[in-house]
């Protein structure tokens, strides 16, 4: 009698456990491109990246990792119009891997089409599974790719990468006004035959242990035939208050400018010939000096480029 006890237990256990759906993290995360903010879950015990536009793709939007397993996630977007979708997707997909043929899974999701390629390839020289996901929205395609070893459950995996890409929500996002508009000005643009920059607001906020930050909003125009990152004015530009020069503030946001996060990661996302997008800078002020500060650009860049003055005020 106690044996059949055990049995129907275990029996109930093993029924319990197979029934189980791989579980998402319920915190959402949050993602942008030039037109839209976006939110998903990741698959519980992922966690984001930083740096995934050099791990994995220069036009990566957002990118994460499996803490437990080798595996691994990126996303882009780029308008619906720009691509004939299946037939467009998959001679892509066989030039950069080249592949000669792709297993092809469409579903739906919340009304939306989705496709699904799923094909072997090589990520750090090591052979891995990738699961290719394209969600079709009205105005743009979001791209998922996951990364996972070659030898996992791949039936469980896809469960889990279906569950995160259908957790999709896009929004489209809301102008914020400018604290302090800077009026129409040549000196406020600057150029090249590369890019161009042009400065279109400012705002002062508190950061944390009560630093003074200056909010510095730009408009980037790559004229150049290869991508370029909108945050290539850190590199190009140096700020200076009272002689010394500021430093970039690493913060990501704030309650007080709403789309600054946004505009931040517009600044990390490489765009192409001829786009124009807004981004931001963030200053940390000498303490408490209210002195003008001096925008100093790179002389072999923008040569015989005088500085730029900007009076700022509370």
């Amino acid at each position: 009698m106690k044996k059949k006890i055990i049995a129907v237990a275990l029996g109930v256990l093993m029924i319990a456990t197979g029934c189980t759906k791989p579980s998402l993290e319920k915190a959402k995360e949050h993602f942008s491109d030039q037109e839209f903010n976006y939110s998903f879950q990741l698959p519980q015990g992922w966690r984001t990246q930083e740096d995934y536009q050099n791990l994995y793709n220069p036009a990566a939007v957002f990118g994460a990792e499996d803490q437990n397993s080798k595996s691994y996630m990126f996303i882009r977007t780029r308008k619906n119009s720009e691509i004939d979708h299946e037939k467009q997707i998959e001679q892509e997909l066989k030039e950069n891997y080249e592949l000669d043929d792709l297993e092809v899974e469409t579903f739906k999701s919340n009304e939306r089409s989705v496709l699904l390629y799923k094909f072997q390839g090589l990520y750090n020289h090591e052979e891995v599974s990738i699961h290719d996901f394209y969600v079709v929205l009205n105005q743009r395609m979001v791209e998922f790719t996951f990364y996972s070893p070659a030898n996992s459950n791949d039936t469980k995996q896809v469960e889990l990468f279906k569950q995160s890409v259908t957790t999709l929500n896009e929004e489209k996002r809301t102008e914020a006004k400018t604290s302090e508009s800077m009026e129409e000005n040549t000196d406020l643009k600057i150029e090249n035959d590369a890019v161009s920059f042009t400065l279109t607001g400012y705002k002062m906020i508190t950061g944390t242990e009560e630093k003074r930050l200056l909010i510095i909003r730009y408009l980037f125009l790559n004229k150049q035939t290869e991508p370029s990152m909108p945050n290539i004015w850190n590199s190009l530009v140096t700020a200076k208050q009272d002689g010394q020069d500021l430093t970039v503030s690493s913060i990501t946001e704030s309650a007080e400018v709403s789309d600054l996060s946004y505009l931040l990661q517009v600044g990390k996302t490489a765009i192409g010939k001829d786009d124009l997008v807004e981004t931001a800078v963030v200053y940390e002020l000498v303490d408490s000096s209210m002195s003008d500060i001096s925008f100093i650009f790179d002389q072999a860049t923008f040569k015989d480029q005088a500085p730029i003055i900007l009076p700022i005020k509370e």
